[in-house]
C-alpha cells in the first residue's frame, strides 16, 4: 500500500510537470467556448430557444474524450519509453500499484478536462446570453448528467490505458486508441451488426453499439432526459468493461517481461 500511495504521488507529480496535460487541457476548454460562439453565430436568437449559461456547461463536452484520450495514451506509453515502470518493477514495486495509479491518473484527468471544459461553457454561455434559471429539478438532472458521463468517461479511458499497457509504444498506443475511439460506432459495430443480421437462425433487435462504453459517453452527454432503463444499461455496460479491463490488464502486465 505504501508503494502504491509513492508511484501515485510520483505520477501526480508527473502529471502535473507534462506542457500536454495543460494543453490538452486548454484546447478543450477554447473548442467549448467556440463552439458556443459558433452557435450564437449560427443562431441569433439562441437566447429566445433556450441556450443560457448553464445549458452551456455540457455543449462542448464531446472534444473532451478525444483529447483525454490523445493525452493518456501519450503519458502512460511515455513510462515505458522512458524506462520508469522499468525502473519501478525492479525495485520491487507491485504491479497492480503501478496499474492502478495510472488508473487513477486516467480518472482525475477525464475529471479535470470535463469540469474545465464545463466550467469555460458555462461563462461563454452566461457571457453570451445570460446565466439562465436554475430550478432545482434542472440542477439534479445536470448533476446526474455529469456523473453519468464522468463514469462512461472514465471506464472509457480505462480501456485505452489497458490498451497502453498492451502495445507500450506512443505512436502505436495513440493509433489504436484513436482508432478504436472514431471507428467503433461508424464502422466496427456496424459491421458487426449487419454479420449478425445475416444469421438466419439469430435475431438482432436492437444495434450491438448498445454493448459498448463509448456509445454511453455520447449518449450520456446528450440530453437531460434519458429513459431509466436506458441509464440502468449504460451504468451495468460501462461497470463491466472497467472490471474487464482493470482484470486484463493487471493480469498481462504481471506476466510480461518489461523491457
Amino acid at each position: 500500500m505504501i508503494n502504491m500511495f509513492s508511484v501515485l504521488k510520483s505520477d501526480f507529480y508527473k502529471l502535473f510537470c507534462r506542457k500536454a496535460f495543460y494543453i490538452c487541457g486548454l484546447i478543450s476548454g477554447l473548442v467549448g467556448v467556440l463552439l458556443v460562439a459558433l452557435i450564437n453565430n449560427e443562431f441569433p436568437y439562441a437566447k429566445e430557444l433556450g441556450y443560457n449559461g448553464i445549458s452551456s456547461t455540457y455543449i462542448g463536452l464531446g472534444q473532451v474524450t478525444l483529447l483525454a484520450t490523445i493525452f493518456l495514451s501519450m503519458f502512460v506509453s511515455s513510462e515505458f519509453s522512458y524506462g520508469t515502470i522499468k525502473n519501478m518493477c525492479s525495485r520491487g514495486i507491485s504491479r497492480a500499484g503501478i496499474y492502478l495509479s495510472k488508473i487513477i491518473i486516467g480518472i482525475f484527468t477525464s475529471i479535470t478536462y470535463i469540469l474545465f471544459t464545463a466550467f469555460c461553457g458555462f461563462v461563454s454561455g452566461s457571457l453570451m446570453w445570460g446565466v439562465g434559471e436554475l430550478k432545482s429539478e434542472d440542477f439534479w438532472s445536470i448533476l446526474r448528467l455529469f456523473g453519468l458521463f464522468i463514469l462512461a468517461e472514465a471506464c472509457l479511458q480505462s480501456i485505452f490505458i489497458m490498451i497502453g499497457f498492451l502495445i507500450r509504444h506512443s505512436g502505436g498506443t495513440v493509433s489504436a486508441n484513436l482508432g478504436i475511439y472514431v471507428t467503433a460506432n461508424i464502422l466496427i459495430f456496424p459491421i458487426l451488426d449487419y454479420g449478425i443480421k445475416s444469421l438466419k437462425w439469430f435475431e438482432l433487435k436492437e444495434s450491438t453499439s448498445q454493448y459498448w462504453v463509448g456509445s454511453y459517453v455520447q449518449t450520456f452527454m446528450s440530453s437531460l432526459e434519458l429513459d431509466q432503463a436506458v441509464i440502468n444499461r449504460g451504468i451495468i455496460v460501462c461497470l463491466v468493461y472497467f472490471v474487464i479491463s482493470l482484470i486484463t490488464g493487471i493480469t498481462t502486465f504481471y506476466r510480461r517481461d518489461v523491457r
